[in-house]
């Protein structure tokens, strides 16, 4: 590996305890600096909940891995919230239904 390209990203909390996204021939691995959390290959995900403490979580999804050019690379995607539409869930609920007539 070219030694300015990146094998390694790094997602810094705001706790103790940050997260490492690294990629090296056998696939990618999520871990902190005391563990790993996963070991995934394309097709795979590792869900880090709760994420700064947003109540949203933080996804890392492996899209591809390719170890058959030179250098190889993986296509990783880093996702903060909901899949569905890229946009975060609301953090409030909707309206609640019309008030009655008459006071309780």
């Amino acid at each position: 590996n070219d030694s300015d390209l990146p094998i390694v990203v790094s997602l810094v909390s705001d706790n103790a305890v940050d997260w490492f996204v690294g990629f090296n021939d056998i696939g990618v691995v999520v871990y902190t600096e005391t563990h790993i959390v996963g070991a995934l290959i394309a097709g795979q995900s590792e869900t880090i909940t709760n994420w700064r403490n947003s109540g949203l979580d933080l996804v890392v999804e492996v899209r591809e891995i390719n170890t058959d050019v030179s250098p190889g690379y993986a296509e990783i995607e880093i996702r903060f919230g909901s899949q569905d539409d890229g946009v975060p869930p609301p953090l409030t609920s909707g309206p609640t239904s019309s008030p009655s007539r008459n006071p309780t």
